[in-house]
């Protein structure tokens, strides 16, 4: 089963919320085109919050 993840807005403290979508076998364009939609609807900002995850 294919799948695909994507960006889908942002959550009250501005960080980002993405969404899983699984498709029937050998649908892989129908995800994609489904992405894409996504993509164009939903305005790319930088995050609020950062964590530091690795050591300096």
């Amino acid at each position: 089963m294919p799948g695909i993840s994507f960006p889908v807005g942002y959550n009250e403290a501005s960080l980002p919320l993405g969404m899983q979508a699984i498709g029937r076998a050998w649908q892989e364009a129908t995800l994609l085109r489904l992405a894409l939609a996504a993509e164009r609807v939903v305005d790319r900002r930088s995050p609020q919050i950062h964590y530091r995850i690795l050591p300096e």
